[in-house]
């Protein structure tokens, strides 16, 4: 489809008015600020090491510079104008690749609160997905109602006293995501009653409940399936049976509170359930490629470099 030069030249300036946006409100060296309702805001300064994480589902807009991203067995390369949506809560792999101090990687995501997305397909006129398999993650270039949606969010957050009129962009947003044509496994997700959407409340459940041990036989019976139809219902929208994904789940927590509050591995461990830490560590290496201990080292001294060249520029 052709695409006027006016369209064009009304996408480069909201573009640009949400990095400006984005500029005022991240600091040089900040990386990251969580905003009500969801929304993250994104800075970085120069390339990036590789980034692991258990993404919720969200959508995201890229503003500025160029980052890799790997969900299962998909990878893309996100872009200026990029818009990128996980619809259920998978692991991840990116890496920033274009960035520097002068031009630094700027994205602005929202957490898609199941709620919303529930009351939405419950009240509001939107279709059922068509039966059929749809992408649980996907990336296209951003069209001007979601842009300029973001555009709004990010200028009412930036005064207390918008709160109101900000979350109802939120959820303007998150209408307009639902309505997007890949959209089928969001609908098909957040449906009640249907049956992936038990699946959705299983996977809320184990995010809930790290801790606690898990049999399949028990998982089955939260979605009211056989234990067979459950695993395979499971691994299509997932791509890892329930087991893996729990214990997936359990590895990037203990990750992130080895990294973000300072624990140690033993502490991280039990803290997610494990009985063993050599269990732990050995899965853990397998999962990130090195054990506990080295992978956080050398995590910490690639933010300790690249905060360093920050302040040297």
């Amino acid at each position: 489809m052709d695409i006027s030069p006016e369209h064009m030249e009304l996408r480069d300036a909201i573009l640009a008015a949400l990095k400006r946006q984005l500029l005022r409100m991240v600091r040089p060296g900040q990386r990251k600020v969580l905003l009500p309702f969801g929304v993250g805001l994104v800075r970085s300064d120069s390339v990036a090491m590789t980034n692991h994480c258990f993404e919720e589902p969200l959508a995201g807009i890229t503003l500025q510079g160029r980052k890799i991203i790997r969900v299962g067995q998909s990878e893309t390369a996100l872009l200026p104008g990029s818009l990128m949506v996980t619809c259920v809560d998978v692991p991840s792999v990116s890496t920033i690749i274009e960035s520097s101090h002068e031009n630094p990687y700027l994205s602005a995501y929202v957490r898609l609160n199941r709620q919303t997305m529930a009351d939405l397909l419950l009240h509001g006129d939107l279709a059922a997905a068509a039966p059929g398999q749809y992408d649980k993650f996907w990336v296209e270039s951003a069209d001007l109602e979601i842009l300029d949606a973001f555009r709004r969010l990010l200028r009412a957050l930036e005064k207390a006293e918008n709160a109101q009129l900000a979350g109802l962009i939120a959820r303007e947003l998150h209408l307009l995501i639902l309505s997007a044509p890949q959209s089928g496994l969001l609908r098909q997700l957040y449906l009640a009653g249907g049956t992936d959407n038990r699946i959705t409340g299983v996977i809320v459940w184990l995010r809930a409940n790290l801790q606690t041990s898990v049999s399949m036989e028990h998982l089955a019976r939260m979605a009211h399936m056989s234990v067979s139809t459950f695993h395979r219902h499971f691994k299509q929208i997932t791509g890892m049976s329930p087991l893996q994904y729990h214990k997936q789940l359990r590895l990037y927590e203990a990750q992130r509170l080895m990294l973000a509050e300072n624990e140690h591995a033993s502490g991280a461990a039990l803290a997610v359930g494990y009985e063993s830490v050599t269990q732990f560590s050995r899965e853990y290496r397998r999962l990130f490629g090195a054990p506990p201990g080295r992978d956080i080292a050398r995590r910490r001294r690639e933010l300790v470099t690249g905060a360093s060249a920050l302040q040297a520029s």
